[in-house]
């Protein structure tokens, strides 16, 4: 799981320590933090005190605001380490993505 870094400055996270990773261009190092993660609308449990890494995704506050349900617009990617707390069932005929905890 990983946040915008952009993002985290503007939520003004504090940065708990430095995370390594290996991407296509080498071994890259960036910020880690702590955020509480809640998923507003649904029956999901919220994440206290979660350490995600962070990374330069494609957000962009001012298109947020104009515009919050576009999906080129975005500032976390939740990683295995949430998905693995969760059942996911993708239904194909309709494109459905059905997540319990």
């Amino acid at each position: 799981t990983s946040i915008d870094q952009q993002l985290a400055v503007q939520l003004g996270l504090i940065q708990t320590g430095v995370g390594q990773s290996m991407t296509a261009a080498g071994q890259h190092s960036s910020p880690n933090y702590a955020i509480d993660l809640a998923f507003v609308s649904t029956s999901l449990k919220s994440i206290i005190d979660l350490q995600v890494g962070s990374c330069n995704l494609p957000f962009n506050a001012q298109k947020h605001q104009a515009n919050q349900s576009d999906p080129t617009n975005f500032g976390l990617l939740i990683g295995r380490d949430i998905m693995t707390l969760w059942h996911i069932t993708w239904h194909g005929p309709t494109s459905s993505v059905f997540i319990s905890d």
